[in-house]
């Protein structure tokens, strides 16, 4: 039975990848055991399914394109700089989206609205309560992290500012290793086609009536 390593994400515009790939370049020289992001690859993932079967995709395909139909495109902007676990004990290394704005809530309600979404066709997805919106920069690989990152993470930010854009689509990818690395490859590029407001993606109620994110 072919299986295909599945997950639903928002694409920045190529313009923002390539300028993101180039903070994940200098990110990555600091420490020996990081390896950077290649652009093609930079993404933010609202829902990760894991393996799924490929005759099954369809039907993922189909509840993405169901809860597209709920939200509106919507404006992010690129802002911040930050590491999982922590600064001091970088795994990750990530931008973030500026809090200023909405597009951090925005996201997060697709990606609560996703989840329940998912579990109701039988796929059942990471804890949408813990969404923190993010593009990973740079993955650390070894045991501990150079006193060069560390002092630098704890420092610093991201080196560019970027303008706000528009997300308009969901995109259900696959990931993929030619042995040469991995790769993500869409499956099927959803449009957001909901009305602005219309829904809070947590429970079906408008905007204006629900409880403020978190």
């Amino acid at each position: 039975m072919s299986v295909l390593r599945l997950f639903v994400a928002l694409v920045p515009c190529a313009a923002h990848r390539a300028r993101l790939a180039e903070e994940a370049r200098r990110w990555a020289a600091l420490e020996p055991s990081a390896r950077a992001v290649a652009a093609e690859n930079l993404h933010w993932t609202v829902a990760f399914l894991g393996a799924v079967a490929a005759a099954e995709a369809d039907e993922v395909a189909a509840v993405v394109r169901r809860v597209a139909a709920r939200h509106a495109p919507f404006s992010v902007t690129i802002a911040g700089l930050g590491a999982f676990p922590s600064r001091e004990r970088p795994r990750i290394v990530w931008a973030g989206l500026d809090p200023a704005g909405d597009g951090a809530a925005t996201m997060a309600a697709v990606a609560r609205d996703l989840a329940p979404a998912l579990a109701e066709a039988g796929r059942p997805v990471d804890a949408a309560e813990r969404f923190h919106a993010h593009v990973t920069l740079a993955r650390v690989h070894g045991p501990g992290c150079s006193e060069a990152l560390e002092k630098a993470l704890t420092t610093g930010t991201l080196q560019g500012t970027y303008t706000p854009e528009v997300l308009s689509d969901l995109l259900l990818m696959v990931s993929e290793n030619d042995g040469r690395g991995v790769r993500y490859r869409p499956l099927a590029t959803v449009p957001l086609t909901g009305q602005p407001g219309a829904r809070d993606g947590r429970t079906g109620e408008t905007a204006a009536g629900a409880p403020a994110s978190s």
